[in-house]
């Protein structure tokens, strides 16, 4: 913990309880077992890092997980409560972040799987005998079976996809899937890992928050999952200083070339 530097670091232990799982030996798994009860808890070590500058609005939570297994469900409403100022109705507000920079790097190398349409519609008058009109949730996903969509060629792809016609009963005019309400793109990296995120299919500088998979900037055990602490500290503390802070406090970084 640094008080001068307004940051508290570590490694914690959590894991999941009360799933109604059994315990067991691997080499006799139908003797011996044991209800994974409110009681026990399957243990495991997440780092963790806050920075909580005094004199600014915003803060830095960065919380390590395994591919599995997480313990934000938990440790963000736990920040969320710690920073609840008694009889006051203010109250944090925790959102996910990525740094431009993991961004670009992302956006490089991803592909663009699915088009997300989406808006509501009221049909008229379909028959005599039917009610005289119907509220309708309309929603069409259109997935890319190749890698050939990338941002740089997404915009041509947009256009030709945005001007599928809709028909429907009763509804004079067409409708133009790029006329629906909500228009969503769906992000993945080029490779085959599962990770990505959804953006505005159309704003033009797409925000993404993939998931950052520590393997490709530190040392990871193969077996377990495990970082290397050490680095993974390291890690940490030099993301927050070189690209976390300039983005969220551009305010201090003004008479930096």
């Amino acid at each position: 913990m640094s008080i001068a530097q307004s940051k508290i670091d570590g490694i914690i232990k959590g894991g999941h309880y009360g799933t109604g799982k059994d315990i067991g030996n691997v080499a006799n798994p139908e003797e011996e077992t044991e209800a994974l009860s409110n009681e026990k808890i399957l243990l495991d070590d997440f780092y963790f890092s806050l920075y909580t500058p005094l004199d600014k609005k915003m803060g830095v939570l960065i919380l390590q997980s395994y591919t599995r297994d997480q313990i934000a469900d938990i440790f963000r409403p736990f920040i969320i409560k710690m920073f609840k100022v008694s009889s006051y109705t203010y109250n944090a507000k925790i959102k996910s972040f990525m740094p431009e920079e993991m961004q670009n790097a992302f956006k490089e190398n991803s592909i663009v799987k699915n088009f997300n349409f989406s808006r509501r519609l009221l049909i008229n008058n379909l028959d005599e005998d039917a009610a005289r009109s119907g509220e309708f949730s309309v929603s069409i996903k259109i997935t890319s079976l190749d890698n050939n969509i990338n941002l740089n060629n997404l915009p041509k792809w947009r256009r030709a996809i945005g001007q599928t016609a809709l028909g429907l009963p009763n509804i004079p005019d067409d409708i133009l899937l790029e006329d629906f309400n909500n228009r969503n793109a769906v992000i993945r990296p080029n490779g085959g890992r599962t990770n990505g995120g959804s953006f505005n299919l159309y704003s033009e500088s797409p925000d993404i928050k993939a998931t950052i998979f520590l393997e490709d900037y530190i040392r990871v055990e193969v077996d377990s999952g495990k970082p290397d602490w050490g680095q993974l500290r390291i890690f940490a503390q030099e993301t927050l200083d070189e690209m976390v802070k300039p983005e969220i406090y551009p305010e201090d970084y003004l008479n930096e070339d």
